[in-house]
């Protein structure tokens, strides 16, 4: 994906614009920090082992690091946690973003409140660099996201497919549904290896929006029908493309399919994958051959 460094100066381009020579390397250079959404703990070692105290230490070098003149810029979620964690020993400067802060007739095409922060943190990150509102609103209003985060692939027919392969936890899963907002719309393909998360919101909220719940093997998808996922409305297979088949065979027009696994892709095949990139890879290959 385009840095955001990079797409403002592009755009500022674009339309004669000048925001000031060295966007991007005024960005390094500055210190800005972008903020991980909370519950989004990736596929960090740490995070696959449930550790979320040394995830957020290995991100707490990074702005620890930081000088007097640089700039932290976090959302309001993470704010509080990451205050009482570190509080004096940050010092650099530190701005919290929030969804409140984007202007009320600014029109986005990024769906759900999840990406109404990242917006936010952006806005922020622009403000700070002293780059133009004219600039800042049509480059935020038009970004579509990123490869594999709620990125639509496809229209067939009436059905609406995406690919979340980055959403490896429920927490995150849970924001594309709410994202989508198509309530019992959603034909779910999900599965992989456990991360030794709580499972407990996600199970309570995919009867609200599912329609019908495909599960790729792993450790991950045991744990959740263990966990009383068996008596949901799910289908188990073999391997992804079982999974893209049956999903497509019983999708009707204004229904969504959206691959969100909630797990990792760590693991052998055929639930393996060598990470979710490959994982997100594999799908738009797939749902292309439809």
């Amino acid at each position: 994906a385009e840095p955001l460094a990079d797409y403002l100066t592009r755009a500022a381009q674009q339309r004669g614009l000048q925001p000031g020579p060295g966007v991007a390397e005024r960005m390094v250079e500055r210190g800005f920090v972008p903020q991980e959404a909370p519950g989004a703990l990736a596929e960090a070692p740490a995070a696959v082992n449930g550790d979320l105290a040394s995830y957020l230490a290995d991100k707490a070098k990074i702005f620890l690091n930081q000088k007097a003149d640089d700039y932290l810029i976090i959302g309001e979620q993470a704010a509080p946690l990451i205050q009482k964690t570190y509080g004096a020993k940050i010092k650099s400067r530190m701005i919290i973003a929030s969804p409140k802060d984007l202007p009320i007739d600014w029109q986005f095409k990024l769906p759900g409140e999840h990406n109404r922060y990242n917006l936010a943190l952006a806005l922020a990150a622009g403000r700070a660099l002293n780059i133009s509102t004219t600039v800042i609103r049509p480059v935020l209003e038009n970004f579509t996201g990123v490869a594999g985060r709620l990125e639509l692939i496809r229209d067939r027919g009436g059905v609406k497919i995406y690919n979340d392969t980055t959403a490896t936890t429920p927490e995150a899963t849970l924001a594309g549904l709410r994202a989508l907002a198509t309530k019992k719309k959603v034909i779910l393909i999900m599965g992989g290896a456990d991360k030794n998360l709580d499972l407990a919101i996600l199970l309570d909220n995919l009867p609200r929006y599912c329609r019908e719940i495909i599960l790729l093997p792993g450790t991950g998808t045991d744990k959740l029908l263990a966990a009383g996922g068996n008596k949901l409305k799910t289908k188990s297979v073999k391997n992804l493309a079982a999974a893209v088949k049956l999903a497509l065979a019983g999708a009707r027009a204004g229904n969504t399919v959206l691959f969100s696994p909630a797990f990792s892709s760590f693991g052998p095949p055929p639930g393996g994958f060598k990470n979710e990139f490959d994982r997100g890879d594999q799908f738009n290959k797939l749902i292309k051959e439809y």
